[in-house]
């Protein structure tokens, strides 16, 4: 769970809590890592496919209009570059010696 959550700049912990949490609902499943035996990957199941394919397209409309229209393409990839500064901050956090969280 690692990979994914530095992906998505949470704690393993949250994140593994909150796959179970998909898990118990029968949204995904977990197997073991074909290239990484200690490892654990998080597939969508049938279940999972089912309540995702109807919203998604919802789900991408809603974020082109309300950010991606209003910004033109140099707005956002000032929002991408902003956004990436941000995740560099949180890991760096996160990294041994990195600088301590004051908050």
């Amino acid at each position: 769970m690692s990979t994914p959550a530095d992906s998505v700049v949470r704690s393993r912990s949250r994140l593994t809590h909150t796959a179970s949490r998909l898990e118990k609902r029968g949204l995904v499943q977990r197997r073991r890592a074909e290239d990484d035996g200690r490892g654990v990957e998080l597939w969508l199941t049938e279940a999972g496919r089912e309540l995702l394919d109807p919203v998604a397209p919802l789900h991408v409309a809603s974020v082109r209009h309300h950010l991606i229209d209003h910004l033109g393409p140099e707005g956002f990839q000032r929002l991408g570059d902003a956004m990436g500064q941000i995740r560099d901050g949180i890991m760096s956090e996160r990294t041994p010696g990195g600088p301590s969280r004051t908050t």
